[in-house]
């Protein structure tokens, strides 16, 4: 990600860069900053430096329980790849779930993800891609609003821009929204960012 020179005098946004393989020691304070990654004032970040594994928790793929649906989910990858397979088969969904006590619903994000594209087909993927977004919402915004660790990892990025660092540097606008939206605890922005689809799903 390169920065481009600019002639204003207001300062560049904060910029913090997270995955789940991303490992806290090989970031600052401890060591350099991560590629991509600005921090004017480490200070700021003290609290979340003070966090283990606080890059890994702000991933899709992190255990970090929430519910959703009536059911719970060991994370947000657990929720997406349960609503993709349930566009064929709704008993295969619902052992995503932690009450299922199936050994899908166990582990982390990555371990969902790779159960599930042992069944997916193309008429089940282009299902998805119509809810993909609205589904990832709504699961993003019951993993930071419930669960406590990872509440506390995004409110304690404070104002920074939220880069995820896959196969290239992505931002995410939507963590900064829901951030936005817990710190102001504006009901009518969050009524905007989720949306009006609800899922009604027969488990």
């Amino acid at each position: 990600m390169e920065w481009q020179q600019t002639r204003s005098t207001k300062p560049r946004p904060d910029v913090l860069v997270f995955s789940y393989y991303l490992q806290d020691q090989l970031g600052w304070p401890q060591g350099n900053l991560i590629k991509g990654e600005r921090v004017r004032n480490a200070k700021e970040y003290e609290d979340l430096t003070k966090i283990p594994q606080w890059r890994s928790v702000l991933s899709n793929w992190a255990i970090t329980p929430f519910c959703l649906e009536g059911l719970t989910w060991n994370t947000v990858e657990h929720y997406l790849q349960s609503v993709r397979s349930g566009f064929i088969d709704n008993k295969m969904s619902y052992e995503f779930s932690i009450e299922s006590r199936s050994p899908y619903s166990e582990g982390d994000g990555l371990f969902a993800k790779k159960h599930a594209l042992k069944f997916i087909t193309t008429w089940q993927q282009e299902q998805w891609i119509q809810v993909k977004l609205t589904v990832l919402k709504s699961a993003l915004y019951a993993k930071f609003s419930q669960n406590a660790l990872a509440k506390e990892v995004l409110l304690n990025t404070n104002v920074s821009q939220l880069w995820y660092d896959g196969q290239m540097l992505e931002r995410q606008f939507y963590l900064e929204d829901i951030r936005e939206i817990l710190t102001k605890r504006d009901e009518q922005q969050l009524s905007s960012f989720l949306g009006n689809m609800l899922l009604n799903r027969n488990f």
